[in-house]
Parts: structure tokens; sequence; C-alpha cells
């Protein structure tokens, strides 16, 4: 088997290598991802962890590179070189002990049998809460990888598959489709029960977002064949807002009332709100989107004339009005200008804008 020795060191400083190591992965950026998981998640203080996050927290990056390639029978004495001949290294060991300070004599059959007849552990989360003598290894993955190591469900007794080794049974995004159509699920809470009452076959993954992530995955409502489109994707697929306003005309929808009663018969690709998904992409309003040219109140209301200035306008132009009900009357036949709200004693009346009374506002006190 081959080995490789690497060095750590901080991105553009190649020639300053701070800690050298070994590893079997041909992927040595695997590896280095590994070392900066361990830096945050393990309590344990040491040098490297502490350079690591010092690099990282300054927003600067971790870069790995081979040394040397070698093989069982000599990385030893190649890591122990390497580690001589390196100045200003993190490293807490001269090398040859698989970056450990304690050399695990105790075989992997013999760690097995340790562990189910003192600990009884049946999850990975629960060997990392355990505390553990110091002859038996933390990592026993990395210890015994090439002294027997077959899996977790076997060192630990329970035989459980882990989803390395059940991915391979798994079907093709497309053939697991195929499949869980004849499922006939609907929705994902449907899908998250019949996993609990594993009533999922065991080729096709109960997290089947993450594994075809990247292999065909598109989203909840394609995988159960249901073409629903989460809402938070769902902004990569709404037509145009010039589109929007034609199906608006091709359906002859008028109004806020309507389209909201219609709303959830529409295709996905139209937002139940448009006035939030066309902000800055070309709406105006609900009337210039139903093309009826109704100006909203409240935008209206930007161009309204004071109290005062209402109140004169009204004893100029319509000094006939001497009532409420002349005044709806008069809103009723389109006499009222735009400028001017129609329920004068709903919009004067908030945030102190001047409203008294009818009487005051139609000038009926001049008039009688």
């Amino acid at each position: 088997m081959k080995i490789y020795i690497y060095g750590l060191y901080e991105e553009g400083k190649e020639d300053k290598i701070r800690y050298i190591g070994k590893t079997n992965k041909l992927d040595l950026q695997k590896r280095l991802r590994e070392h900066i998981c361990e830096s945050f998640r393990n309590n344990k203080k040491t040098h490297k962890k502490h350079w690591i996050k010092s690099v990282l927290n300054n927003n600067k990056k971790i870069n790995i590179k081979c040394l040397e390639e070698t093989d069982e029978l000599n990385w030893e004495n190649k890591e122990k070189y390497w580690i001589s001949k390196t100045f200003n290294l993190t490293n807490s060991t001269k090398g040859g002990e698989c970056g450990r300070e304690t050399i695990y004599t105790l075989s992997y059959d013999d760690c097995k049998k340790y562990i189910k007849e003192e600990f009884n552990i049946k999850s990975i989360s629960e060997w990392h809460k355990s505390k553990l003598p110091i002859f038996i290894p933390k990592e026993p993955r990395n210890v015994y990888l090439n002294r027997g190591w077959i899996s977790w469900g076997d060192f630990l007794g329970t035989n459980k598959v882990q989803d390395n080794e059940k991915a391979k049974n798994y079907f093709s995004y497309d053939k697991a489709k195929e499949y869980v159509k004849n499922l006939e699920i609907k929705t994902l809470i449907e899908w998250k029960e019949k996993t609990k009452k594993e009533l999922i076959p065991y080729f096709i993954p109960n997290r089947p977002e993450r594994f075809y992530k990247n292999r065909g995955w598109i989203s909840w409502g394609d995988f159960l064949g249901t073409n629903r489109i989460a809402n938070q994707n769902k902004k990569d697929f709404f037509i145009s807002y010039d589109n929007c306003c034609k199906f608006v005309k091709e359906n002859n929808i008028k109004s806020i009332i309507q389209w909201r009663k219609l709303v959830s018969t529409f295709p996905y690709n139209i937002p139940k709100d448009p006035h939030n998904q066309y902000k800055n992409k070309g709406w105006i309003s609900w009337g210039e989107f139903f093309g009826t040219g109704y100006i909203q109140d409240n935008l209206l209301a930007k161009n309204y004339l004071s109290y005062v200035e209402s109140k004169n306008w009204i004893k100029n132009n319509l000094p006939n009005i001497k009532s409420e009900k002349m005044w709806k009357l008069s809103v009723k036949n389109n006499e009222i200008p735009i400028n001017i709200p129609n329920h004068p004693e709903i919009f004067f009346s908030k945030k102190n804008r001047g409203w008294i009374g009818w009487k005051d506002f139609l000038n009926k006190f001049i008039l009688d």
C-alpha cells in the first residue's frame, strides 16, 4: 500500500511548512479537510489546531502538498526524516507514530471484545461521548484501518451497514423516481413517515435530496412525481412580469379579490404574491397589473391635498354638497378629483391630519 508523507502550510508560504503527517489517502484534499474539521470539533488543544484555527480566523487558507511517496515498511523513517529536517513545526512527536503520542498495541479483535464486554456502545455518537481507557483509541478507524477494520457496525457489534456501503446498491435517480411513483407518496411528511417505519426499500436512500445532489436531483416535487415546487425554489420558475400580465388578461381577472380566489388553481410558475415577486421587475400597482387603471388608496394618498386645501377646493368647486349623503353621491358620480380622498373621514382622522367633522369639512357652518 502506498503511503504519502505530506506537509501543511499557509497559502502563499509554501516554504514554511507547519505540520508534517502521513496518510494512505490519494486524495490529500480530503485529509486536509479532516485536519480542519478536527481543529474545530475536538476540545483538546494542540499547537497544530491553534495554528489552523488562527489562519482560518484571519480569512486565510491552509494548503497541503505531498513531500514524498513511500510504503508501509518505510513510512515511519520517512516521516521522522522530514520532521527532523523541517523547523518551526506544530507536531507534538518526532514522527513514526501515526500522528499520536500513544501506540495502541491491542489488536482489532481484542479491542472489539473489550468494548462489547465493558461498555456495550451501540452508536458512533455514543462512542464519542464515552470516557475510554487510555489503551483504547478514540479514533479506532484510523488506528485499525490496515489492521482488521471493517466498519463501525462490525466494531461495535451492531452490524449496522453504513451509508457508504448502502450506497453501492442505490438505484439511479431516474430509476428511483420510477419506483417511488408506485409508493404513492405525495408529500415530504409522508416520505418521512415511511422512512421512520422502514418502509422505503434498501435500494433507495432515506435522504434522496442529499444522495442525489449533483446526481440528478431537482426537487421533492420532481422526485415524488407531484411536480410541486418548494417556495424557496419557485423564484427560479416564475414567468416574467409582462407574461404574467398577459396571463391575467387572458383569464379576465380584474380585482385582488378575484385573484385570491383563483390563485390556488394557477400553474406553479405564476406567483401568489406578484407585488412582491415583481418588485423592481416591472411592478407598478394592482390596477396596472389587472389593466383596470385603478389606483390603490396608498398610492393615491401620496398626492392627496391637505385637509385645509381639500376644504377650500370643495368650497370653491362643489359648494352645493351639504351632507355626508350628498358627498357619497358625488363620489359615486366621479365628481370628486383623485387628489381628495373618497373617504375623508377615514383618511384625515389618521395621524391627526385635521379631521373635525363633516360640517367643518363641507363648510356647512359658512353655508348656514
